[in-house]
């Protein structure tokens, strides 16, 4: 299937800067984190890495359209809740009462704050 990137709608939620101290100085890099979604329900995350911003960015993009996620929605909501445990740690997503309240956008914030939080968990 081919997607059309056009249609999707992309944010930077976090560029990040890591510095290595070398023999020679200080050495900067750059770590993006974008999403990207269609606000029909396919949304996807991106981690960058690179020696400059724009690069890292662009990088963070290629990803995100690589793990790109459909999700199925009830209206604007969620179908049911999520639970996820990892260690000492517990995510829960509650189903909206009120559909009409929950856009897509919040929705893809809501998907966002959980990958971000398994991302986190997973690397340590």
């Amino acid at each position: 299937m081919a997607i059309n990137r056009d249609d999707f709608e992309e944010a930077i939620v976090k560029i990040g800067r890591v510095t290595k101290v070398a023999k020679g100085g200080r050495r900067f890099r750059f770590t993006a984190l974008v999403v990207v979604g269609d606000k029909k329900g396919t949304i996807g995350f991106g981690v960058g890495k690179a020696k400059e911003v724009p690069d890292a960015i662009k990088k963070a993009l290629d990803d995100a359209f690589k793990s790109l996620v459909k999700v199925k929605l009830n209206g604007s909501t969620i179908n049911h809740d999520i639970e996820y445990k990892y260690n000492a740690s517990r995510i829960l997503l509650n189903l909206h009462q009120k559909v009409q309240d929950l856009s897509l956008v919040e929705l893809q914030d809501l998907f966002l704050s959980l990958q971000v939080l398994l991302i986190l968990l997973l690397s340590h």
